[in-house]
């Protein structure tokens, strides 16, 4: 059983590794395209598949803590349905906040920079932090928390990038002068 643990976490981490390489690289694009690009002061380019994959790494860091978590004990659920549920309000909300325009010419958004994007990443790291720290068989008040805190930070994901993703394929985008 531990054998088949550690590959598990293994092909987890590379998978996560991949999927941030992609996004280093899809960052760096997006860089290059924005010089094209006039934007205003706190604004920046990035390429829509960034968006994609944005909520699958934080399924990949999330969900195997959230799912050992939700195993170990029957409170555990509801709680992480409970932080589910604020997770796609402020998924939503944010979206609608961090959203500037669609630019499908260079296969892009244009978002706002956010402070609270910052905290999420800060959320995720203190998440991944905390489970591993935390006795999966004891059912306190800690352990409760951290499955509503996984949950929240999982449908925000999710919630936040399907909108973004919803209005780029709907929107049309702003007429480029060439």
């Amino acid at each position: 059983m531990h054998s088949t643990s550690t590959s598990q976490t293994s092909a987890t981490s590379t998978l996560a590794l991949f999927a941030l390489l992609v996004i280093a690289v899809l960052v760096a694009r997006s860089r290059r395209a924005s010089k094209d690009v006039t934007i205003s002061a706190g604004q920046r380019i990035r390429h829509i598949a960034i968006t994609v994959l944005d909520p699958l790494v934080s399924l990949i860091v999330i969900a195997p803590a959230l799912w050992r978590l939700l195993a170990s004990d029957g409170w555990h659920i509801p709680a992480a349905v409970l932080g589910g549920c604020v997770g796609i309000i402020i998924g939503l909300q944010r979206a609608k906040v961090m959203l500037v325009s669609v630019r499908r010419d260079i296969k892009s958004v244009v978002l706002r920079r956010s402070g609270l994007e910052y905290g999420l990443v800060g959320l995720l790291i203190a998440l991944r932090s905390l489970e591993a720290n935390l006795n999966l068989h004891d059912a306190s008040l800690a352990s409760t928390g951290v499955c509503a805190l996984a949950g929240l930070g999982l449908a925000e994901a999710f919630a936040r990038s399907g909108r973004i993703i919803q209005r780029y394929l709907v929107e049309e985008s702003p007429q480029v002068n060439p």
